[in-house]
């Protein structure tokens, strides 16, 4: 139960950091469209 609460708290951040980190086309907000990807724009 611990464990899967922790793996839980951890994947969460991991999520949020890699939304902004991976700027595939460069846009000046990246953050605000996490959901699109290079072939649906």
């Amino acid at each position: 139960g611990a464990r899967a609460a922790d793996a839980a708290g951890r994947a969460q951040p991991a999520r949020v950091r890699l939304r902004p980190a991976r700027p595939r086309q460069g846009l000046p907000q990246p953050h605000r469209v996490p959901l699109l990807r290079p072939g649906e724009l």
